[in-house]
């Protein structure tokens, strides 16, 4: 497996270590590393100044992969240690999905800032997450060391046929090869019509959730049974709001899983909706991957 680590040296990255090393001792193969830079802009200059400028971004470029060299060394275990490179582009998003082309895994690094610095940095993984191809673990809080993982599935019958079992499968194949423990959940939408001053009708609403997540439960303990030995965990099904459920439960995993569709991008809204504000607003990693 080849993974792109895209970080930002520019800040502090100390409290990376937490979360991004034990995370990538669980994966194999090379990981390179990608800072993206915003484009140095000379316009005015006149030529021999322009030439000065060129040579100093050059070597601001030498520094900062030298810089990564060294965050390398830090996040990434010995023998797995690939090639360091630095590019500049207006978009950062856009540049690490470009350059993230012919990898098995993308790992955004974001830092564990807070107000404005936290939602400029989510908004790029956002981006990211939005528009990549390929898996994207956005790292964030910290490793537990707990060895489990969190799979959010749509089991509703607005769901496309196909794409619950296609979401399960990844689930399986993610939580194999992490060594986790999967569990899964899956949160339908609270009925917002009846209260239980509506008396019978009520009663029979109740009676119908109960079945409903029974036969839930039944349908994801069945998917779990065919699991491989150590990766299967419980069925969780619970009533009301999907993100605000899996952000609540975070701090019992290791890695929270969502999924997106790989080809259409992040059309389909459930899917897309649900990653994009677990990635917003979850402390733990993130691991977004595309379905079909």
């Amino acid at each position: 497996m080849r993974t792109l680590l895209a970080v930002d040296i520019t800040e502090d990255t100390e409290d990376l270590q937490d979360v991004v090393r034990p995370l990538l001792q669980r994966f194999d193969g090379p990981v390179d590393l990608l800072h993206v830079a915003r484009p140095a802009a000379f316009d005015d200059a006149g030529p021999e100044l322009r030439k000065l400028l060129d040579a100093a971004v050059i070597q601001q470029d030498l520094a900062w992969q030298e810089r990564l060299r060294q965050v390398q060394a830090t996040l990434v275990p010995e023998g797995r240690r690939g090639e360091v490179s630095v590019e500049r582009s207006p978009g950062a998003a856009e540049a690490i999905v470009r350059a993230a082309q012919g990898y098995d895994l993308l790992v955004v690094g974001t830092h564990g800032r807070t107000g404005p610095a936290r939602a400029w940095a989510g908004s790029v993984a956002e981006r990211v997450v939005r528009s990549s191809p390929i898996p994207v673990l956005v790292a964030r809080g910290r490793s537990r060391g707990l060895g489990r993982m969190l799979l959010a599935v749509d089991l509703s019958p607005s769901a496309p046929e196909g794409e619950a079992e296609a979401v399960l499968c990844a689930g399986a194949a993610r939580g194999e090869e992490l060594g986790m423990v999967v569990d899964v959940v899956y949160v339908r939408p609270s009925p917002a019509v009846l209260t239980p001053e509506s008396g019978l009708a009520w009663r029979h609403l109740e009676e119908a959730m109960e079945e409903l997540e029974r036969s839930s439960k039944r349908q994801i303990r069945e998917r779990l049974a065919t699991w491989p030995e150590g990766v299967a965990g419980i069925a969780l099904v619970e009533t009301g709001d999907i993100v605000r459920s899996v952000v609540e439960k975070a701090d019992s995993y290791d890695v929270v899983m969502v999924a997106t569709h790989g080809r259409r991008g992040m059309q389909r809204m459930w899917l897309g909706s649900v990653a994009e504000r677990v990635v917003r607003l979850c402390d733990a990693p993130v691991l977004v991957v595309p379905v079909s």
